[in-house]
């Protein structure tokens, strides 16, 4: 998957600081919660912090093919030559894409002396050494705000574990005894998954199966369900996501989670394609990949036109089923004959498959559209990948 990104470094003026001056170069282009019942006792809530964890605890991710693997490879970044804040978050950025917007002073030393590494251990490190976080609500695509740390908010250095392409980092622990109904009582561990910028995972979800873990007594760790799985929501404009694991309540005394690990199944977007498919023709298709696009109908509404476009995917998976949202953020314009594209006025869903979709989208295009073509870009393939992750440590309310 490739895919490159404009850097524009920026950073905001603090007062009576002055910012930095960062040149552009060529970036690197890419390889790619429950309410309390009545009555109930709520035990505790606690932010965590993670005890040493010493080297990170992954398995290497599991992919279909050698090309994949490749293509879900993490990012390598050094900053052994670093000497401040602004030199790093340039050095990342140009490496990411990513611009990062914040008021700290450019000139805050910065120290790095391990590397290649990921884009999120890069990151951390400067961001534990200029006492800053990344603020998950604000990203704009490929601009990031960062902000104050919060006052006894552990270093993100020691409180995440990071495995190939992704960074997982326990939030809460949230106790909940059921006094009416015992076996709704629960543990829940709330977790935010953050993947690298390029990633722009079209789903991931966590096997309940795949839950396992040990207290600190030896006390097993058990899921609340044996079955089913736990969907991660995902969109283009968001690094990160929060999700929970909900376990059994244990009946000990136990003070904290020795061992908490499960898999991530992800579905990455393929290599991009671009169909152009001429308007005038009523059965005109094209394949790129494992997509099929096909105009399935043009016909006046008004004064616009409706052109119905069917995308079907082979070995679409859940990708159509349970995540089919990637699809509809695809765009999809019309070439005029003057060259220019018009975009279009709205869309409408008339069927949804296990493999495919059927939209419908309006477009003013006058009188006539002899000439013209549509444009749809999309993925033309979906990469499923699975990595497992390892935490050690949590405490327990």
């Amino acid at each position: 998957m490739k895919r490159s990104a404009v850097v524009k470094p920026a950073v905001v003026k603090p007062p009576d600081v002055k910012p930095p001056v960062i040149t552009p170069r060529s970036p690197r282009r890419g390889r790619h919660a429950g309410g309390l019942s009545s009555p109930s006792f709520c035990l505790a809530s606690a932010s965590l912090l993670l005890a040493s964890l010493g080297a990170p605890t992954f398995a290497p991710a599991q992919s279909q093919s050698d090309t994949q693997a490749d293509e879900t490879t993490a990012a390598s970044i050094d900053l052994g030559e670093v000497t401040d804040l602004a030199a790093a978050l340039e050095a990342i950025g140009i490496e990411s894409g990513v611009t990062f917007r914040h008021r700290a002073d450019p000139t805050t030393p910065i120290e790095v002396d391990q590397s290649p590494l990921t884009f999120w251990q890069a990151l951390d490190a400067v961001l534990d050494q200029s006492s800053l976080d990344v603020d998950p609500y604000s990203g704009d695509g490929d601009v990031w705000r960062l902000t104050p740390r919060a006052p006894q908010r552990p270093p993100r250095g020691t409180s995440a574990v990071y495995f190939g392409q992704y960074r997982i980092e326990p939030q809460t622990v949230t106790a909940r005894r059921e006094l009416i109904r015992p076996r709704l009582s629960g543990l829940q561990v709330g977790m935010r998954l953050a993947w690298e910028p390029e990633l722009a995972p079209i789903g991931l979800s966590v096997p309940i199966a795949s839950v396992s873990g040990e207290l600190d007594d030896g006390t097993a760790v058990v899921p609340q369900d044996a079955a089913g799985t736990i969907d991660i929501a995902t969109n283009r404009s968001s690094f990160s996501a929060d999700f929970f694991l909900p376990l059994q309540l244990p009946d000990s005394g136990s003070r904290q989670i020795r061992r908490l690990e499960g898999t991530i199944e992800s579905m990455i977007p393929g290599d991009r394609g671009r169909f152009e498919l001429a308007l005038s023709d009523p059965v005109a298709e094209q394949t790129i990949g494992d997509m099929t696009v096909r105009i399935e109908g043009v016909r006046r509404q008004g004064e616009l036109v409706e052109v119905r476009l069917g995308i079907e995917l082979e070995n679409a998976g859940r990708s159509l089923e349970s995540y089919r949202q990637w699809v509809f953020e695809n765009p999809a314009t019309v070439r005029l004959g003057d060259g220019s594209d018009a975009r279009h006025l709205g869309m409408e869903v008339y069927r949804q498959t296990v493999s495919g979709v059927g939209v419908g989208y309006l477009y003013d295009l006058g009188d006539t559209f002899d000439g013209f073509k549509l444009v749809y870009e999309s993925p033309t393939s979906v990469i499923r990948d699975q990595t497992k992750f390892v935490l050690r440590d949590i405490p327990l309310p």
